[in-house]
């Protein structure tokens, strides 16, 4: 019996031989091997940064109504008749009505600009005296371009005044997607579909101002 533990223990203990040349290989294998490559980020190529820069707004402000503002005869006025000498300011109590709004919806506004000169005076009567999120305040050249913007953003809501030029009739047609719409002219002479649009004087006279 001695001597059969003798040769189990011996053949227990006997020790192991490990091939450390295959633990090499795996070690030197894993370190050659490259790491799996990012997947690269595919922004189409037809999308301007400007549209891009949307996108990314938008997608952080999604619990919200959405609401567009066109803001020449809406909110803002412009008393002098050259375009070129541009004198803007609010419209009596706007302001008031912008920053409740600010807080309601998820607002958006757009200005059909004429120069450089009255972007800035707009931009600096905006970030001087309302709630407004400057990545949301927006510009243009063109009414094609304010559509655009208004068709990219989706609203739920789009209020319309038009420009020195124009009276909104142009972007109202062309927004049936839009749920609610609110027209605002200085003469109001015709019948609309008060479901979908409402047409005002003024934007005190709207329903959205009495919420």
């Amino acid at each position: 019996m001695d001597g059969l533990f003798f040769i189990c223990s011996s053949y227990i203990t006997k020790p192991l031989r490990i091939n450390t040349s295959y633990m090499y290989n795996l070690s030197q294998a894993h370190l050659l091997t490259p790491p799996p490559s990012p997947q690269p980020t595919i922004q189409s190529p037809n999308k301007s940064w400007s549209t891009r820069l949307i996108d990314g707004v938008i997608s952080a402000t999604r619990k919200k109504k959405r609401v567009t503002i066109s803001l020449k005869n809406t909110v803002l006025w412009n008393p002098s008749r050259d375009v070129n000498t541009p004198n803007h300011a609010f419209h009596e109590n706007t302001v008031t009505l912008l920053n409740k709004l600010v807080q309601m919806y998820d607002i958006y506004v757009i200005t059909q600009l004429n120069s450089k000169e009255e972007r800035d005076q707009i931009q600096q009567l905006l970030m001087n005296t309302t709630a407004l999120d400057a990545r949301k305040i927006l510009y243009c050249s063109t009414e094609q371009g304010k559509l655009h913007m208004i068709q990219h953003l989706d609203p739920q809501i789009h209020i319309e005044g038009g420009s020195e030029s124009t009276d909104g009739s142009f972007i109202i047609n062309q927004l049936d997607h839009v749920d609610k719409k609110i027209w605002i002219k200085k003469v109001v002479n015709q019948t609309l579909d008060t479901n979908q649009i409402q047409l005002a004087n003024s934007i005190h006279h709207t329903w959205i101002a009495q919420c």
